[in-house]
């Protein structure tokens, strides 16, 4: 038995649904890393690129109208928010199913050797 008092993971499955859980974790978990190094990218470009969207909010506070409008006609881009719309759908569509496959999976009851009921009163 390993000590696993410094590890930061799930202690030994013993159950072929908590092994489901698990690889259901690390699954989701590649694409969590994914999204998060995607919008990362995407927020780095914008603050070096696109960096007259603070000047326009800073010059409309500080009431410097004439730069206001300069910095005013900033492109927008159809496609990439058509993308930003598209794929998540189609990374939650990937996720959904093996989740629910695990969801089915666990709902199933093969012919219990013992059933216990707990009734709790307050």
């Amino acid at each position: 038995m390993t000590n696993n008092k410094n590890n930061i993971s799930f202690q030994e499955s013993a159950t072929p649904i908590m092994e489901g859980i698990v690889d259901l974790h690390n699954y989701i978990f590649i694409y969590i890393v994914f999204i998060f190094i995607f919008v990362l990218c995407i927020l780095i470009d914008i603050f070096i690129n696109n960096y007259q969207i603070f000047f326009i909010k800073f010059f409309s506070y500080i009431k410097l109208r004439r730069l206001y409008f300069y910095f005013k006609n900033i492109n927008h881009s159809t496609d990439f928010e058509l993308n930003w719309t598209f794929i998540p759908s189609i990374i939650i569509i990937f996720i959904a199913f093996p989740s629910l496959s695990l969801l089915y999976s666990i709902d199933e009851l093969i012919n219990p050797e013992l059933t216990i009921k707990v009734t709790g009163y307050q």
